[in-house]
């Protein structure tokens, strides 16, 4: 009995170990044909707001969105904030190039995942993607470590607790 409460609390407290980090803030604007020119290309830190990024909306990631629709007439839609890759998004797609072009539309995408870290031009930079045209690189958490560590910890105390029931 009082080795399974052993081996209960150290399973609970080894598991809270692998918790992944997500964003908490990212900048958050947006700006049709010029309507919000600080939000455009480079964006200077503290010169456009952040937000809060929750689970609900996403919290993966902060991503730079820029669409220049070709027809009917042309126009371009900046957008700034937080997600969590998605199939189907075109915000935050799974599996989908940082940069693609058709007849009516050419998108490019940015996305990273550190606080506030969306201020790039994606028609310049890659942010998180690597600048691997066609390709999606999905980088690791923060506390990678705290995930290993977590695991290896928790295989060690079952271990122990398999060797001191065998005896």
């Amino acid at each position: 009995m009082i080795i399974s409460s052993i081996f209960l609390t150290t399973l609970l407290s080894l598991t809270s170990l692998c918790k992944a980090e997500k964003v908490d803030t990212c900048i958050m604007c947006t700006s049709d044909s010029g309507s919000n020119k600080a939000c455009e290309k480079d964006v200077v830190p503290d010169s456009q707001p952040n937000g809060a990024c929750s689970a609900e909306f996403g919290n993966d990631y902060c991503y730079v969105l820029v669409t220049k629709q070709k027809q009917p007439v042309e126009a371009w839609q900046w957008n700034r904030g937080c997600c969590t890759p998605k199939a189907g998004s075109s915000i935050c797609p799974l599996s989908e190039p940082s940069h693609v072009s058709n007849e009516v539309y050419e998108m490019w995408r940015a996305r990273c995942d550190t606080n506030d870290c969306n201020l790039m031009d994606p028609r310049t930079s890659s942010g998180g993607m690597d600048g691997f045209e066609g390709s999606l690189v999905v980088h690791g958490k923060r506390n990678g470590a705290a995930v290993t560590h977590g695991n290896m910890l928790l295989l060690v105390a079952l271990g122990i607790i398999s060797y001191m029931y065998s005896n």
